[in-house]
């Protein structure tokens, strides 16, 4: 049983969400609100779902005809400090965002923090989005646009299928089970319009 985006023709039944469709939505709505130059900050390498947010986030700036230039795609870890760090490296730059997207929370509330240090105010004039609306999204100041994982509804899909054993009926030559689980955007007050040229 594999949990997440890992790639659909390794072993076994896969209980997931669609990252890429996730990331692109989320782009698609930052630049709804009229975001030309939005920044990403793309997750630690290994894994599976940095890789098909990175992917979203590029087939969104592409589809709507925005620029990506290199400086605005950086590297983070998934955690607090490399969401701090790359901010800074984006709030830098003589073009720089008019909004960031985080690959997830913990990234994002360095960015919120990193725009305070700045003096910036969010979302006035910086939007900051995370990705997988952890606790921490709702307690933060502002309160973070998010994308909602089904983390509980995965795990708990999981866990009935290992338990009812319907994984272990399946002859090789079925196809393993493919259960794709809805995500959802979760608006709050760390976006907004651009502010004004």
């Amino acid at each position: 049983m594999r949990l997440g985006p890992e790639r659909p023709q390794g072993l076994g039944p896969r209980v997931h969400m669609d990252d890429f469709a996730a990331a692109r939505e989320m782009t698609q709505h930052l630049a709804g609100l009229g975001h030309r130059r939005i920044g990403f900050i793309v997750g630690e390498p290994r894994y599976g779902a940095s890789q098909a947010r990175r992917a979203g986030y590029l087939d969104a700036m592409k589809q709507l005809n925005l620029p990506v230039t290199d400086s605005w795609v950086r590297q983070g870890d998934f955690t607090f400090q490399s969401g701090l760090e790359q901010a800074k490296a984006l709030l830098s730059l003589p073009d720089r965002p008019t909004a960031i997207f985080a690959s997830n929370d913990d990234m994002a509330l360095g960015c919120l923090t990193a725009a305070a240090e700045a003096g910036l105010m969010v979302p006035g004039e910086i939007s900051i989005a995370g990705f997988d609306d952890s606790p921490s999204a709702r307690f933060s100041r502002p309160q973070l646009t998010t994308v909602r994982q089904p983390v509980v509804e995965m795990a708990s899909l999981a866990t009935r299928l290992l338990i009812s054993g319907e994984i272990k009926g399946s002859s090789s030559q079925d196809e393993p089970l493919d259960a794709l689980l809805p995500f959802e955007l979760i608006h709050r007050a760390s976006t907004a319009p651009p502010p004004a040229p």
